[in-house]
């Protein structure tokens, strides 16, 4: 649980599928934007239908 919580609070970034207003799922964390910038570029290649945001998840850093 603690490695975690951990892993998480060094992956604040995070790529984000929205399916509606009230489902998102996260696809992937990442420790810097570039590298999420990267993954996302990747995301819409291969899924162009999907919506996908980049986010900074301010819970993690909340620990």
């Amino acid at each position: 649980m603690k490695n975690t919580v951990y892993r998480t609070a060094l992956t604040p970034w995070i790529v984000v599928h929205i399916h509606s207003l009230q489902k998102r799922t996260i696809v992937a964390r990442f420790r810097n934007r570039n590298d999420a910038d990267g993954h996302l570029a990747v995301l819409r290649r291969l899924m162009p239908e999907a919506e996908l945001q980049i986010a900074f998840d301010r819970n993690s850093t909340d620990n």
